[in-house]
């Protein structure tokens, strides 16, 4: 997933220049990531783009529309988007260095 989001992050700044319209957004997203859900959520007239994401809220990136994220994926169930408290400590982790070692080596953090 990761290595996917990091193809689209790519494929979103084609020179200089991220991609902001639903439809351009779809193509990329099916050229790169997955033409069968492309293909799939335009048969179905499901046209949602995330834009803004705050608590249990997520936002359509043009009509702004609000819709309560049902999805519980990557612990937004228990956290809520963007949880300010969890950013902070993100945040603070980052700026000291923090060492979360490999999977072959023992790290202090890991422990």
């Amino acid at each position: 997933v990761l290595y996917a989001s990091h193809i689209f992050y790519q494929a979103n700044h084609l020179e200089g220049d991220i991609v902001k319209n639903k439809d351009e957004i779809f193509e990329v997203f099916g050229k790169h990531i997955s033409s069968g859900k492309v293909e799939f959520y335009k048969a179905i007239g499901f046209d949602l783009v995330i834009g803004r994401r705050e608590g249990g809220w997520i936002y359509d990136i043009e009509t702004g529309s609000k819709y309560l994220d049902c999805h519980c994926n990557g612990g937004v169930y228990n956290l809520g988007h963007s949880n300010p408290i969890i950013k902070q400590t993100l945040i603070e982790a980052l700026n000291n260095g923090i060492d979360i070692g490999n999977h072959h080596l023992v790290s202090r953090y890991r422990g």
